[in-house]
């Protein structure tokens, strides 16, 4: 390094702080030249918590957080937004285990319904979109979904009913405005 500066003097090295914030939140962890960076838990005033790594004061890395109501997601993060692997438990039961992108349900995943319906496949912008399978109690779709709605043409297997169309269970058909974002 030259001039006798060392390593040392160069590298920003974590340290631990506990801090209640203006706005009512508690983190504590690890700050780097002032950010959250590092591993560290925020209690936000509302209920909702964060375990997880941080950089530049974003969720980044793996992560667990709790909403008041209930809700856990855990999983991958970047830059404050759901990204790569993960998974999201709904108080009622229903879950999503599988893939994100920029917050949203897109790639592989397994969408668990509380009616015990159930999809795998192929997920875009929070729905079932392209190839997958939708177990319902007395039927199987199998084959390619648009918009959360199965386009093939006749149920696999032991159908009780003669409609050739399926769709995701009712958390599917609310209007966009009402629906809970992450919620297919």
């Amino acid at each position: 390094m030259g001039c006798g500066a060392s390593s040392e003097d160069t590298i920003s090295r974590p340290e631990s702080f506990y801090v209640k914030r203006d706005d009512g939140n508690e983190y504590e962890g690890e700050y780097v030249e002032g950010k959250m960076h590092g591993y560290g838990k925020m209690k936000y005033h509302n209920g909702d918590m964060y375990i997880g790594n941080w950089s530049d004061n974003k969720f980044h890395g793996l992560g667990l957080y709790r909403f008041a109501n209930g809700e856990l997601y855990e999983g991958d993060y970047k830059e404050g937004k759901r990204h790569g692997f993960g998974k999201y438990t709904y108080p009622d039961g229903e879950s999503y285990e599988g893939s994100y992108v920029d917050d949203m349900m897109s790639g592989n995943g397994v969408y668990n319904y509380s009616n015990g319906d159930k999809y795998e496949g192929e997920f875009l912008l929070n729905r079932p979109n392209g190839k997958g399978k939708l177990q319902k109690i007395n039927e199987i779709f199998d084959g390619n979904f648009i918009d959360g709605n199965f386009v093939n043409t006749k149920p696999k297997e032991d159908s009780t009913t003669s409609s050739a169309e399926a769709s995701v269970p009712e958390a599917a058909q609310q209007d966009d405005k009402d629906k809970d974002p992450n919620r297919i």
